[in-house]
């Protein structure tokens, strides 16, 4: 099976744990989600950066945008969340700050992209109650070795630790995995051990993670 062709789709499942063979828990997974979804946009030409805030780009001006497209695999067009996404900040008349952005909607955000990659046969989704009364959601890859692989091209990019000639999409990953705290690179151990590398890979992905970072440390501190 192919991956999804979308930085969020790609990103949900990086967030698996193939060891544990469960979604591993992020507090900061919307918020992450939503920051590739901008990414995405960005580089589609959808958006771009103004100042520090987020201009949507008409499509005269960028070619023709890729229409939302209907859950399945291999369809063209944009995912659910980054059409969602874009029709947020269509709808506002004056251009917001790219973190404004990545703070909204979180959970609608996980849900969003989880049900896509449900449709997609991407992912097994089981609801169910602890007890009768507490709602549980359980996920579980459908392909192992397509989230190894997926793995194994965000590790390629950072053992060659330079965003010159890097695949935008691996870059883009590495870079909102770390930005996030997400996956493989949870921990600070981890985060630290290759940080100048993500540094070289931010550019790549754009304003979006820079917001995402500053996202997560001001719910840090909030909680602290």
């Amino acid at each position: 099976m192919e991956p999804p062709s979308s930085l969020p789709g790609q990103l949900f499942l990086l967030a698996y744990d193939l060891d544990r063979d469960r979604m591993r828990r992020s507090p900061y997974l919307g918020r992450a989600l939503r920051a590739a979804a901008l990414t995405e946009l960005r580089q589609q030409g959808a958006i771009a950066d103004e100042r520090g805030r987020v201009r949507l780009v008409p499509a005269s001006a960028a070619g023709r945008h890729p229409r939302p497209k209907t859950p399945g695999r291999g369809a063209p067009g944009r995912d659910a969340l980054s059409a969602a996404v874009a029709e947020e900040i269509s709808a506002r008349s004056r251009p917001r700050k790219w973190r404004h952005w990545v703070d909204r909607n979180q959970r609608a955000a996980v849900r969003t992209v989880r049900d896509e990659l449900a449709a997609g046969h991407w992912i097994r989704v089981e609801h169910r109650r602890i007890l009768a009364v507490i709602p549980s959601t359980t996920v579980t890859v459908r392909d192992r070795a397509m989230v190894r692989r997926l793995h194994g091209t965000v590790d390629q990019v950072l053992r060659v630790g330079s965003s010159a000639g890097a695949d935008p999409v691996a870059a883009s990953l590495a870079a909102l995995l770390g930005a996030g705290e997400i996956g493989a690179l949870r921990s600070w151990r981890a985060r630290r051990a290759v940080r100048h590398r993500l540094a070289a890979m931010e550019p790549v992905a754009g304003p979006a993670v820079a917001a995402l970072r500053a996202a997560v440390r001001s719910q840090k501190s909030e909680g602290a």
